[in-house]
C-alpha cells in the first residue's frame, strides 16, 4: 500500500470495527458521516468503495460529497464543528437523519472540541452522534501522559444522559 507520505495505521486499525459497524449496521440513507480523525482514513476509503463510491485515495479525506466524504479532515478538531453545522442545518430545515462524527481521543485535547461540545449541548442537537475512538495513544505518546481526557469525557457523557 502506498502511504502518500503519511501513515497512521494504528488509528486506522483502532477505528476499523467502529467504521464497519457504522457502515454495515447503523447509517441510513438519511445520515451523514464525518471522519474527524482523518488520519485513519484507510479503512474509511475501503468501506466507501465497498458501498459503491470512488473516493480519491489520499493521506487525509478531502471534501467530496459525491463520493461520501462530507468534510476535509486531517487537521485535528475540524470534524466536530462541521458536524454541528450540518446537524443544526438539518434541524432548522426539519430534515430527518443524523450526523455521525468519529473523533480520536487525542483530538479531544483540542480547544475547538470543547467549545463545539458546549455549543452542541446548548443547541440541543439530538441529531448529532459523537463517537470517540479511545485507543489511548496519539502521535507523540500516550494520551494520559500528554493531557488526559478520558475521565472528563466519561463524566460529560454521564451528564448528557
Amino acid at each position: 500500500m502506498k502511504s502518500f507520505g503519511a501513515t497512521h495505521f494504528g488509528g486506522t486499525f483502532s477505528s476499523a470495527e467502529i467504521l464497519i459497524n457504522l457502515y454495515d449496521q447503523i447509517l441510513s440513507e438519511e445520515d451523514f458521516f464525518i471522519l474527524s480523525k482523518g488520519h485513519s482514513c484507510w479503512i474509511y476509503y475501503l468501506l466507501l468503495r465497498e458501498k459503491g463510491f470512488n473516493p480519491k485515495i489520499e493521506g487525509h479525506p478531502h471534501y467530496d460529497p459525491v463520493n461520501g466524504i462530507f468534510c476535509t479532515t486531517g487537521s485535528m478538531g475540524h470534524g466536530l464543528p462541521t458536524g454541528i453545522g450540518m446537524a443544526l442545518g438539518q434541524k432548522i430545515s426539519k430534515e430527518s437523519g443524523k450526523i455521525f462524527v468519529l473523533m480520536g481521543d487525542g483530538e479531544c485535547q483540542e480547544g475547538t472540541t470543547w467549545e463545539s461540545l458546549l455549543l452542541a449541548a446548548a443547541l440541543k442537537l439530538d441529531n448529532l452522534v459523537v463517537i470517540v475512538d479511545s485507543n489511548n495513544i496519539q502521535a507523540t505518546g500516550f494520551v494520559s501522559d500528554i493531557l488526559p481526557v478520558k475521565e472528563v469525557l466519561i463524566g460529560a457523557a454521564k451528564l448528557a444522559g
